[in-house]
């Protein structure tokens, strides 16, 4: 369960996860690459870190 709940909260680095950050995505007419830019880098280490936990856990 733990692994499912942490992925599904990487979907925040998505351009429509939450509603600022869909108003900022139309406003300002960026890229979906420029949205996942800025949260990417955190994003690889939070999945390395995931499946380090998982599979010291289980």
């Amino acid at each position: 369960m733990l692994p499912a709940a942490v992925c599904c909260s990487y979907a925040f680095m998505l351009p429509v996860a939450t509603p600022p950050n869909a108003i900022v995505f139309s406003v300002a007419n960026m890229k979906s690459s420029e949205m996942v830019g800025g949260g990417g880098d955190g994003g690889v280490e939070e999945v390395i870190e995931v499946v380090v936990v998982v599979v010291r856990g289980w």
